[in-house]
């Protein structure tokens, strides 16, 4: 303890070693890992604080601090077992549950991640869950119900830019080009005539078979940002309305950038 006090860490963190030694405690060795993490050391903190979850009466408020500090460490693989034991020990701990839907997400478990944040969000409405929970939804190919949870998000938050974006995103992937168009136009405003909702608005009118607008489209996308996608794409539009000249121009481009 005078050790700790005086910020001699790693004499502290090796007495407490021996005490633990001579009387193993949880509580003491999830310390001695506190120690241990504050100056960086992460496989002597993970060695002590491990200890914890494999302890069957650790509660459920201190097993979901230790899963922060792994996932402070980006260890969100580990960080799992024990926000699993947290929300088993104490099923009303929203943070632990959030925690856990972002450790899903991080690792790209995401339907894991889409059925935690289906739980946090008993826990009352939030815009970031419902907009994590599409995500994660797309992501596991459950895009139907990604694209009602983007549209939750909006209810709440219509200047949610992400939001819009990205139900336009999950609307284009299953062809519905009118209504991702029409949500593009606001993503538009939102995002102040972007290279990507630009791109993508080339994209809905040309599936729409409106070649003309989306070249149009696709010439406003090229003013914030050229690519070899755009010009192939504006080679497409041209081949559709039988201009092969200025479409194999455009190939050429393309093919030049790549």
């Amino acid at each position: 303890v005078i050790a700790e006090k005086e910020g001699r860490v790693r004499d502290a963190a090796e007495a407490f070693i021996k005490a633990q030694e001579i009387d193993p405690k949880t509580d003491l060795a999830v310390k001695i890992g506190e120690l241990y993490l504050s100056i960086g050391d992460t496989r002597n903190a993970r060695l002590y604080m491990s200890q914890l979850v494999n302890d069957d009466d650790a509660p459920a408020e201190a097993l979901y601090n230790y899963a922060l500090r792994l996932q402070r460490e980006d260890l969100w693989e580990i960080s799992i077992r024990p926000l699993r034991k947290a929300v088993e020990k104490d099923p009303s701990l929203e943070p632990a549950w959030r925690a856990l839907a972002t450790s899903f997400r991080k690792t790209k478990k995401y339907s894991d991640a889409a059925n935690t944040y289906k739980k946090v969000l008993t826990f009352g409405d939030d815009k970031l869950q419902w907009f994590l929970y599409g995500w994660s939804l797309v992501k596991s190919d459950r895009t139907e119900e990604g694209i009602e949870a983007y549209r939750k998000t909006i209810e709440l938050d219509p200047l949610y830019a992400k939001a819009q974006y990205n139900l336009a995103l999950a609307l284009i992937s299953l062809e519905n080009h009118e209504e991702a168009l029409n949500i593009l136009g606001v993503c538009r405003e939102l995002e102040d005539n972007s290279y990507r909702v630009l791109f993508n608005m080339g994209i809905c009118c040309y599936a729409l078979e409106e070649y003309d607008r989306s070249i149009e489209l696709y010439d406003l996308a090229l003013e914030k940002k050229e690519t070899s996608a755009v010009w192939n794409n504006i080679g497409l539009a041209y081949l559709a309305l039988g201009d092969k000249k200025e479409a194999n121009s455009c190939f050429k481009i393309a093919k030049g950038m790549k």
